[in-house]
């Protein structure tokens, strides 16, 4: 039988990001996201906030932290950090993409939420100075 109980919990998208020399990996809790609701992304008709509203949805828990202190994942610093997130530069297969078009990727590819993982730490934090 086929598991998909993950799609309902999300799955843990990791990201290492080598910053000055230190690892400041990013690990963003993801729920599952169905292709169609993925391409109103690419609707023309969406406004900006609309689309960092569904982004922000997509994410479920996150391990920020600002001046040592872990930022909870709430809908209000989901506002405040999302566009932040999603411009964030990262390496996939060798080029350079945002942490935003890879939140969009992992989301739409059930395979990510199918399986029977379990998260591992990074053992760092992502900082956030503002």
């Amino acid at each position: 039988m086929h598991n998909v109980a993950h799609l309902d919990q999300g799955e843990w998208l990791e990201i290492s990001r080598d910053i000055d020399g230190t690892d400041q990996g990013i690990r963003l809790k993801i729920r599952w996201m169905p292709l169609l609701e993925a391409t109103e992304f690419q609707n023309e008709d969406a406004s900006l906030i609309e689309s960092l509203e569904k982004l922000a949805a997509l994410i479920l828990e996150w391990n920020l932290e600002k001046d040592g202190e872990p930022i909870p994942c709430t809908e209000e610093s989901k506002k405040r950090y999302i566009e932040y997130l999603i411009t964030l530069p990262i390496e996939e297969d060798g080029k350079s993409i945002t942490l935003g078009r890879k939140i969009i990727r992992f989301a739409c590819n059930s395979a990510n939420f199918t399986k029977n993982s379990q998260p591992t730490s990074l053992g760092t934090k992502i900082g956030i100075n503002s």
